[in-house]
């Protein structure tokens, strides 16, 4: 939906983004010459007679996410002040609203979920967490956030030192995440659908405290450290609060907790609001009808334009996002794909430059050249290698050539005979050994065109192999050998797979036809075939996510109508 002028996917997660928070308040900041207890104590809103939002809160809020308004959309800053404002108001608001319903019990350790007759009485509760759990995993963002800021004044030391540690290659260790697997929230079984609970998270110790993230290097840290809390003790300057290193910091961890607190409130009112919708025939039928919207809407975009200028935009569609293409009017003309690529080292890539320069300068013959490049691509021989990954991402002592990478997942597909077996299988391998980042947890599979008259979106070796591929086996399955590229972005060998030709599995007298039987169809019908999400999920997290953002809107609605809400706007005004 659009709120201002500012179009949002998801209102509550909008919120939420608005109040995550920046320690350092003043830097940077261009609107703040002053810093007194009674400047930022000034009250900017009132939400009935128990909420009052700050002026510390609107700038904290403002350098936050506010600053893109100005920065990306070209608001004024007042506009853009009374944007975060508002969107303060109604996270307050929101927050207030899931109190009443989630309740921490510090007595037995405890996280209910209320249910509340229209009187605002219980009627029932059920356990949703356990409160040391709560607790720590809002601990948790906290010290990410601390060591976060301590990381970016690590940094300006590092630079300031002409320090080089092992901080960088560290980080390029772990550029290559984990798989994101999808958690179902509906199942379908024995003909019944229901929602999937998510288990209560077994109880654990509460957290020992703050520990600095560690560098490698012990007088960066030792520096990094007070500046960090010497800038606390700026922002606290004429507050005549105790200026004790620890109390410092306690009372940022607490101005932190305070705010990722209110985030876990909206999370998780959020998460209850859909676990308490019930699966049913209506549900499922506005699934079947915004599918059926989206195939309509497909071809319609298509066959209005006439068949060459169509064809033309459905290819253009197709290789710039795949996944927003619902109905193929022209027939099979795309094949998905997947694959593992490894790359060339440096030294090796600077072999290959070399050649090329021995040719320009005439030290090497065509014959001469195309000889030794054939031998240096040739990866039964070259000693390309990767470094195996475990299942959280991380690299481990394993290293194998790109010969051995090959016959480890050929092998592996070959003790499978469907293509979503063989799909599943080669999945696991991107998460073990593949180098291009682009595909890691991607939504949907590369595509590659089969009509050469369309331009190539992958470079020509892997697009003419990935057809290659498609031609032996339109429905998928088949693995290729390595494909060397050698290109001006990157060098390194692709293990190319076919998940399939891309068609649509109805026609549109079908598609008008379907009811909310049609479900069952969605909920097998896998988005990428290695992968757990279908067509349903993806269908119901939309719609259930819509139906919150409606939710929600009429409630923060409901709210201001019998509650009173002012601004003060003199008491920010000075700002813009």
């Amino acid at each position: 939906y659009t709120y201002g002028d500012v179009k949002v996917k998801k209102f509550a997660k909008f919120m939420v983004c608005i109040a995550l928070c920046c320690s350092f308040i003043f830097t940077g900041c261009n609107l703040v010459q002053r810093n007194t207890d009674r400047y930022l104590n000034r009250t900017v809103a009132t939400i009935g007679n128990e909420i009052t939002i700050t002026k510390e809160d609107l700038l904290t809020a403002y350098n936050s996410s506010g600053q893109q308004y100005v920065e990306l959309y070209g608001y004024t800053v007042e506009k853009a002040l009374n944007l975060v404002l508002d969107s303060l108001v109604d996270r307050e608001i929101l927050i207030a609203e899931a109190k009443k319903v989630i309740k921490v019990d510090e007595t037995d350790k405890k996280v209910y979920y209320l249910t509340l007759d229209d009187d605002g009485n219980e009627i029932s509760r059920r356990v949703i967490y356990n409160a040391n759990v709560w607790q720590n995993e809002i601990l948790e963002e906290v010290y990410e956030t601390i060591n976060s800021q301590i990381k970016n004044i690590e940094d300006k030391v590092r630079k300031e030192l002409d320090i080089t540690d092992e901080t960088e290659e560290a980080e390029e260790e772990n550029k290559y995440k984990a798989e994101e697997v999808y958690e179902k929230k509906v199942v379908y079984e024995n003909g019944e659908w229901k929602l999937i609970l998510p288990d209560l998270k077994p109880e654990e110790e509460p957290s020992a405290g703050f520990v600095q993230a560690e560098t490698g290097n012990a007088e960066v840290s030792a520096k990094a450290w007070e500046r960090y809390i010497k800038q606390l003790k700026t922002n606290e300057k004429g507050k005549n609060l105790s200026t004790v290193e620890s109390e410092v910091l306690q009372r940022e961890i607490d101005r932190i907790y305070e705010m990722y607190e209110g985030n876990k409130y909206v999370e998780e009112f959020e998460t209850q609001y859909n676990i308490n919708q019930t699966v049913n025939e209506e549900i499922n039928r506005k699934i079947v009808e915004y599918y059926k919207a989206l195939i309509l809407q497909s071809n319609e975009k298509y066959t209005e334009l006439g068949e060459e200028a169509g064809y033309k935009k459905y290819c253009e569609d197709m290789n710039s996002d795949s996944g927003k293409v619902y109905y193929h009017p022209y027939g099979e003309k795309f094949v998905e794909v997947s694959h593992v690529l490894i790359k060339l080292s440096d030294e090796q890539v600077a072999e290959f430059n070399a050649l090329k320069t021995k040719l320009s300068t005439g030290e090497i013959n065509q014959e001469e050249y195309d000889a030794e490049y054939a031998k240096m691509s040739d990866w039964k021989t070259v000693n390309v290698v990767a470094t195996a990954r475990d299942e959280e991402g991380k690299e481990t002592e394993v290293v194998k050539t790109i010969y051995e990478v090959y016959q480890e997942i050929n092998n592996e597909l070959s003790k499978y005979s469907s293509v979503e077996e063989k799909a599943i299988a080669f999945n696991k391998y991107v998460y073990k050994y593949n180098q291009d980042e682009g595909i890691i947890n991607k939504s949907n599979y590369y595509v590659v065109n089969l009509d050469t008259e369309v331009e190539d979106k992958m470079v020509k070796n892997f697009a003419d192999k990935s057809r290659e591929l498609y031609s032996q086996s339109a429905e998928g399955g088949n693995l290729s050998e390595p494909v060397f590229v050698n290109s001006s972005n990157y060098s390194g060998f692709h293990i190319i797979f076919n998940a399939g030709g891309v068609s649509s599995d109805l026609t549109l007298e079908q598609v008008r036809n379907l009811d909310s039987s049609y479900a069952v169809n969605l909920y097998n019908k896998k988005i990428m075939l290695g992968t757990e999400k279908t067509y349903y999920d993806d269908f119901y997290d939309t719609l259930t996510s819509s139906n919150y953002t409606t939710y929600t809107k009429g409630l923060i609605k409901t709210v201001k109508h019998n509650v009173k809400v002012v601004y003060y706007v003199d008491a920010y005004k000075d700002l813009y």
